[in-house]
């Protein structure tokens, strides 16, 4: 707690001078990237409630994120009264924002009714308008003798209403490339702890030799990342401002639940049409406010990929009428790709690329001492629920490919 004391006292004296004079409480609300807390300062004599805010503590990945452009994006969505105002940030630990009061969580209920669906929908449209709209290419170079993929970016058109400029190298191949190579390094780290603990062991009862299958399977996604991701990413195609990371507990609803709030802007990026919504509707099977062992609870078999499909349909005909409100001219040229977009085997492919994120996410976060002892959250079992997801929409379009090939 010494390095959160720390932040918060600096943060009380850069407010209101001399931290002395004030005590505060913590309230832990949520968080699995970073460390999220209800802050009430107090004043230390006469206990009277100073301010009410939002103390984040950032995280193991913060090194992967560009906290400048996730500070943009809050201040022009804060604008539009969509996100919490920031008040103070602290670029490499910590940033305070503005408190919501009279806001809540979304509860997985509404996450899944039609009219909150609509409303997200049309939240993560105005996201996508928030940069200009890139198309790309993936082309294979050598470099000093070794063939690699590398992905080409351009600006398909700016116009007067663009709010950010993202830099390239802010897209979801740069990132999970990154990604990946962290999740091999701290899965080595796992892998060697874990063999050591199963071999160990005398006798592998059932439940033990499941567990090694599934390690294996885990260990093969980890090795493979690269050319699992390639196979699934669309080699051509349209990238816009996505949030990467849309679920309940990173959106808040006030008034009567009319007005959505959208929070955690981290990972925010460059990425493929759709992925938002597409996340958002996987992620309504989850429930992370479990405060036992896995520490969070999947639903799987409400999973519907069709019902998704129709809903990520009307996602990118939002998309297109809000482009065409923008510029004709970049309406012109977003409809080219429009038929492969709208294609089932172009969704398919997002639900992989979700997959594939959460996965890579799961292995660079994932601790043997944590997995062993059952203390935290369950990165292993979450690895594996993504897993699976990415082999079910994986063997949808395998048999999809197979029929049209009879045809």
């Amino acid at each position: 707690m010494e390095s959160i004391n720390s932040m918060i006292d600096a943060y009380i004296h850069t407010r209101y001078g001399n931290s002395d004079n004030y005590t505060y409480l913590l309230e832990r609300l949520n968080g699995l990237s970073n460390e999220i807390y209800k802050l009430k300062i107090l004043d230390k004599y006469s206990g009277v409630t100073k301010e009410l805010c939002v103390f984040r503590k950032f995280g193991k990945l913060s090194a992967m994120v560009d906290r400048n452009l996730e500070g943009n994006i809050i201040d022009q969505l804060s604008k539009e009264g969509l996100t919490p105002k920031t008040i103070f940030s602290e670029l490499k630990c910590c940033r305070f924002e503005e408190y919501i009061d009279d806001s809540d969580v979304v509860d997985k209920d509404t996450a899944r009714s039609e009219y909150f669906i609509e409303r997200i929908t049309t939240l993560l449209v105005f996201y996508s308008t928030l940069s200009v709209i890139y198309d790309y290419h993936m082309v294979n170079q050598s470099i000093d003798g070794l063939d690699r993929i590398d992905i080409k970016i351009q600006q398909i058109y700016d116009h007067i209403h663009t709010r950010l400029k993202i830099d390239k190298d802010r897209n979801i191949y740069d990132s999970l490339v990154k990604m990946s190579d962290k999740a091999n390094e701290n899965f080595l780290s796992f892998s060697d702890k874990f063999l050591k603990f199963y071999f160990s062991q005398k006798d592998h009862s059932e439940i033990d030799q499941s567990i090694y299958t599934q390690f294996e399977k885990f260990s093969y996604y980890v090795k493979n990342f690269k050319n699992l991701f390639l196979k699934v990413f669309p080699s051509k195609g349209l990238l816009v401002l996505n949030h990467n990371d849309v679920h309940k507990l990173n959106l808040l609803c006030i008034e009567g639940r009319d007005k959505i709030y959208i929070l955690d802007h981290e990972y925010a990026g460059l990425n493929l049409i759709g992925i938002d919504i597409v996340n958002f509707l996987i992620e309504t099977n989850y429930d992370y406010t479990i405060d036992v062992f896995p520490y969070y609870e999947y639903s799987p078999e409400l999973i519907d990929l069709q019902a998704y499909y129709k809903i990520f349909l009307k996602f990118v005909d939002e998309f297109i009428l809000k482009h065409q409100q923008v510029s004709a001219r970049v309406t012109e040229e977003i409809e080219k790709y429009m038929e492969e977009i709208k294609n089932f085997e172009y969704f398919l492919r997002l639900v992989r690329v979700v997959s594939l994120f959460w996965l890579s996410w799961s292995a660079v976060k994932i601790d043997f001492d944590a997995f062993e002892k059952k203390k935290s959250f369950d990165y292993f079992k979450h690895a594996m629920d993504r897993i699976s997801l990415f082999e079910t929409a994986d063997k949808i379009w395998y048999n999809q490919k197979i029929c049209f090939n009879k045809k």
